[in-house]
C-alpha cells in the first residue's frame, strides 16, 4: 500500500515530462515550418529578380495562340506567368508543404493550413477561363514560350494586349 502513492506520484511526473516533450517538438516542427516559409519567400524574390532575364521580344507566333482573341491570349500570358512563377520555387514550395502538414499534424494548430490552402486556391476564375481555351494547348504553349519567370504587366504591354 505504500508504493500506491508513489506510483501515483511517478506517474503524474511522467505525464508532466511527456507534456514538456510534447511542447518542445511542437516548437521545433513549427520553427522547421517558419524556417522552410523563409527560405520559400527568399526563393520567390530570387525568382523576381530572373523577370529582367526573360526575352520579351520573343514572338508567340504558335497557329494556336494566333488565334485566340485578345481576351484568350491575356488569360494565357497570365496563367503562364502564375505557372512560371510556382515553378521556379517549386522546391521550396514543397518543403515548406511538407514541414506545414507535419506541424499540423502534430500539433493540431490548423491555422497555417488555412492560410496556405487560401493562397493556393489561387484564381478559380482564371483556371476556368484556362479550361475553356484548352489546358492542354495551353501547357503546351507554356512550356514553349513562358517556362521561366517574368514580368506579366511587361509582355502583355509588349504583346498590344494591356
Amino acid at each position: 500500500m505504500r508504493f500506491k502513492p508513489l506510483l501515483i506520484g511517478l506517474a503524474l511526473c511522467s505525464l508532466s515530462v511527456q507534456a514538456e516533450n510534447l511542447d518542445v517538438w511542437a516548437s521545433q516542427l513549427k520553427h522547421e515550418m517558419e524556417s522552410n516559409y523563409s527560405l520559400l519567400n527568399q526563393r520567390v524574390s530570387e525568382c523576381k529578380s530572373i523577370r529582367k532575364d526573360f526575352d520579351y521580344s520573343k514572338a508567340l507566333d504558335t497557329e494556336w495562340y494566333i488565334k485566340l482573341n485578345q481576351s484568350e491570349k491575356r488569360t494565357v500570358i497570365q496563367y503562364g506567368f502564375a505557372y512560371a512563377s510556382q515553378q521556379c520555387s517549386l522546391k521550396e514550395r514543397q518543403a515548406y508543404t511538407n514541414s506545414l502538414m507535419n506541424y499540423v499534424a502534430y500539433s493540431g494548430d490548423k491555422k497555417p493550413l488555412n492560410e496556405w490552402l487560401s493562397i493556393l486556391e489561387g484564381d478559380k476564375d482564371l483556371q476556368q477561363k484556362v479550361n475553356q481555351i484548352g489546358i492542354e494547348d495551353t501547357q503546351t504553349f507554356i512550356a514553349s514560350y513562358l517556362s521561366t519567370p517574368f514580368d506579366a504587366l511587361r509582355l502583355l504591354k509588349v504583346q498590344g494586349l494591356f
